[in-house]
């Protein structure tokens, strides 16, 4: 059986969360074994219990999205990106013992 680690940021179902769920939902199950983290409590980490599926809840560093507004030089985003770099090597050792403890096999972010 393969292992699966599923990395998203979200918490909330719609877009790419909906995405995710169709996912793993038609993984076979005997063949793979999904493991989700995520960065915040919400309803989608409900539903992949509800489902079976071991879900963890990790805060992790998330860049900002600024897709859809023009960046500028805030003193907000200043203080996301401090956030952001700060809590990078927490993430990184986080997503180590994880990959270790549950022995992942491919990581989906």
């Amino acid at each position: 059986m393969k292992s699966i680690l599923f990395i998203h940021n979200s918490a909330q179902l719609g877009g790419g969360s909906n995405a995710l769920v169709d996912i793993v939902a038609s993984l076979d199950r005997r063949i793979y074994h999904p493991v989700i983290l995520l960065a915040r409590k919400g309803p989608i980490a409900d539903l992949f219990r509800a489902r079976g599926i071991k879900t963890y809840v990790k805060r992790f560093s998330i860049l900002p999205c600024y897709d859809y507004v023009r960046m500028t030089l805030s003193f907000n985003s200043a203080i996301r990106l401090f956030k952001f770099f700060a809590l990078l090597p927490y993430t990184f050792w986080t997503v180590i013992r994880l990959l270790k403890a549950e022995q992942i096999d491919l990581v989906y972010i």
